[in-house]
């Protein structure tokens, strides 16, 4: 236990300290990114049936939905587990600062999803019904694996330029491996439980 508290203090300092100023712009990125997807949606609804078309065929080959249209709580939990660590590895890579395109596009998404079902009759209510209760800590997860992908790349990036105000790679890269065990995986396992025994409940009940 003292082993457990000991990491979790280590990583509340770098939330605190490093991640916090990471948050707000990867935040915005993201809901900035879901009304442009919608609006794209909008422009041209063929483009957005083919983006989703798309999508339902990527998660059906990944494993997160059955051919029957089901979901796989196994597929689910390790396509987000995948995305998040898709995430934070390209950070690893300098000076390019793909996480903002990681974000952007998961949020375009979104909207492009939102729009497309509102396009087909879908009411707001059962659209937030199928999104907000997983989406409340799935969505958060992606932001901070956003934010943490950016940490990571301004480090390696400041550290090639020999920025005299650069930090720890090491002390960087354990802080995002606490940030992954100890937030993350949590949020993703517990988003991967709503959508699969939850969310399909609370539509049931709304869908006649």
């Amino acid at each position: 236990m003292d082993v457990l508290q000991q990491q979790a203090q280590l990583l509340r300092r770098f939330q605190r300290e490093e991640l916090r100023r990471y948050l707000f712009p990867s935040t915005l990125l993201f809901i900035l990114s879901i009304g442009l997807g919608a609006g794209l949606c909008i422009a041209s609804q063929e483009a957005g049936e083919a983006i989703v078309e798309q999508f339902i065929e990527m998660a059906t080959q990944a494993g997160a939905m059955t051919e029957e249209g089901g979901i796989s709580f196994f597929g689910i939990l390790s396509n987000n587990w995948r995305a998040m660590l898709l995430i934070l590895c390209y950070g690893l890579l300098p000076f390019l600062f793909l996480p903002a395109l990681a974000l952007f596009s998961n949020g375009a998404l979104i909207g492009i999803m939102l729009s497309y079902y509102q396009q087909h009759g879908l009411s707001v209510l059962l659209a937030l019904a199928a999104i907000v209760p997983h989406g409340i800590f799935e969505l958060p997860a992606l932001v901070i694996a956003g934010a943490a992908g950016l940490c990571l790349c301004h480090a390696l990036t400041r550290k090639i330029l020999h920025s005299p105000q650069a930090p720890s790679l090491l002390q960087t890269a354990e802080n995002v491996l606490r940030l992954l065990l100890l937030t993350l995986f949590p949020l993703v396992l517990i988003a991967a439980i709503i959508e699969t025994y939850i969310t399909p409940a609370l539509l049931s009940l709304l869908i006649p």
